[in-house]
């Protein structure tokens, strides 16, 4: 009789380890399957941010493409032609002003056809704004006579004919006496800006697709183990 009631005893503690054991394991999956729900709510969370900023940037993009080269389907003008220096944007807009929308070559009404640079240096001290800037050779003869300083109306007494001198927040004088004060806004600045603009957006939207594509790593991994926990917690 003692033998068999320390027998049932026995089994009864089995029994019992065997249950609570069941019952941590039901909790441990049940943890598991709250804990991947959480991560690939997360991750889809993250995944929805990035296709967000990248469709953000995209639609900014189309938008200003849109506007840089409207009008400009049947002309290319010196302005599309040209890359200017971070910063000297202003400078350049101010100096050139509405020529820049005239055509390179070719027959257009208004165009540049290029000339031989002026054999005169501008004033000590000055850059020349065709340092500064890449574009079609048909400017450079107008480029070389343009001076980059940040004492622009101290020198003006220096200039010789033909020449121009402008800062970078585009205050130009003139060799003929001609006056533009910095922060008169034009439309080839404004287009300048824009241009700017679209050539930082291709970094810009190339790390947002990176950033949707690790996204979309994340979540299907998430989603992987989400599933997993699921059918152990079932």
């Amino acid at each position: 009789g003692w033998a068999s009631a320390n027998l049932c005893a026995a089994s009864a503690n089995d029994a019992m380890d065997a249950l609570e054991n069941a019952i941590q394991v039901v909790r441990d999956a049940a943890m598991a399957r709250n804990e991947a729900d959480e991560a690939d709510q997360r991750a889809r969370e993250a995944l929805n941010d990035a296709k967000t900023a990248l469709g953000a940037l995209t639609s900014e993009r189309d938008a200003l493409e849109r506007i840089v080269n409207r009008g400009n389907q049947q002309v290319e003008t010196a302005l599309s032609q040209i890359t200017v220096q971070k910063g000297y944007e202003k400078a350049l807009a101010a100096a050139l002003g509405e020529a820049l929308d005239a055509a390179v070559s070719g027959q257009s009404e208004m165009r540049w056809t290029g000339a031989v640079s002026p054999e005169q240096s501008l004033p000590s001290g000055a850059t020349p704004l065709s340092h500064l800037v890449s574009g079609p050779a048909e400017l450079t003869a107008r480029l070389d006579q343009i001076g980059v300083t940040d004492s622009a109306p101290d020198m003006v007494d220096q200039l010789k004919p033909g020449q121009r001198l402008v800062t970078r927040d585009g205050h130009v004088v003139r060799w003929d006496g001609f006056v533009m004060e910095a922060g008169a806004e034009t439309a080839a600045s404004v287009k300048l800006k824009q241009q700017g603009r679209l050539q930082d957006m291709v970094s810009e939207i190339t790390e947002a697709e990176q950033a949707v594509a690790t996204a979309q790593t994340t979540f299907h991994a998430a989603r992987e183990r989400r599933e997993t926990a699921r059918q152990a917690a079932a």
